[in-house]
């Protein structure tokens, strides 16, 4: 009985310190992160252990700081500050989020936290509204049904995610992909 109580206690500890895996990768290394694995996983270096480990629960990892944040600190594509910087004062889709999310951004500063759309909806940037993906411009929605503003690479959904795309960091990995 006491085996497994000390197996249960082992396991129980592995998992709640956010250690998931050692390697002998790091001999000759300083300490410190030198990979993102995932949105939540990033590989360490200690005392010349390599150490995958796990951002604690409602935390990502954020490749700029290299440490782990709430998400409503860090940028996408892991986290859910975005940059505002040049965009006007009004609600934005999240694209990589394939525009079930939104934030809104007032005086170049992305402000509260972002809103998810209810269930089978879109944001829609020209209604500043969720609404069916069919009354949204692609690439939010397919425009097959009631839109504000004829669906062309001149629309505003398509220029907003032109503008969008231009600001994305190239150094991150996209929102719930992993790396190998």
């Amino acid at each position: 009985m006491m085996k497994y109580k000390i197996a249960i206690f082992a396991i129980s500890c592995f998992m709640l310190c956010g250690v998931s895996a050692q390697y002998q990768n790091c001999t000759g290394r300083e300490d410190g992160i030198y990979k993102q694995l995932s949105c939540t996983r990033y590989v360490e270096c200690i005392d010349e252990v390599e150490t995958i480990s796990n951002c604690a629960q409602g935390e990502v990892f954020d490749i700029i700081d290299r440490r782990c944040e709430p998400s409503r600190k860090v940028s996408p594509p892991c986290g859910d500050k975005m940059n505002c910087t040049g965009l006007a004062n009004d609600r934005y889709p999240y694209y990589d989020r394939n525009c079930t999310w939104y934030y809104t951004c007032r005086n170049e500063k992305m402000i509260g936290i972002a809103q998810e759309c209810v269930p089978g909806a879109v944001f829609d940037y020209d209604r500043q509204a969720c609404t069916y993906a069919s009354d949204v411009c692609p690439p939010c929605g397919t425009g097959d049904g009631f839109v504000v503003n004829p669906c062309t690479t001149d629309s505003p959904q398509y220029k907003v995610k032109a503008k969008i795309d231009k600001m994305t960091p190239q150094n991150a990995l996209p929102f719930g992909k992993t790396e190998n």
